[in-house]
């Protein structure tokens, strides 16, 4: 989990885009909310963590941007918008979607709005 943190707060400062701390408790408590699995497709082990709003489009380093994803999921989605991309998908679950939106304190109609710094899990 340190080198995951460690390679996401690097990119987001190279981007110049805002970084929260957030702990390796945080992130373990996000992956739980899934199952360990990703969020997009559901089968595989989340072994990265998904920046929904990317890095490169201002979306900030903080635990409210993040989704644990897999490695396939991870790279495919790479900029793109997280809807746009996800619901072309053959896997596209709308379930899913709202779960994801849930955990991120996101509405379809704002799901691509720049997140809160910290979410306090509930």
């Amino acid at each position: 989990m340190v080198n995951t943190r460690g390679r996401l707060k690097y990119r987001a400062r190279k981007q110049s885009v805002h970084h929260a701390p957030y702990t390796s408790g945080h992130i373990a408590d996000l992956r739980a909310v899934f199952d360990n699995k990703c969020a997009y497709c559901g089968d595989r082990p989340a072994s990265a963590l998904d920046h929904f709003i990317p890095v490169s489009q201002g979306g900030a380093d903080c635990i409210g941007n993040l989704i644990p994803s897999c490695g396939p999921c991870n790279s495919s989605k790479n900029t793109s918008d997280a809807y746009e991309w996800y619901s072309r998908q053959a896997f596209f679950s709308g379930r899913r979607w709202k779960k994801i939106l849930k955990t991120l304190g996101k509405k379809q109609e704002n799901y691509n709005q720049i997140p809160f710094l910290y979410r306090d899990w509930e």
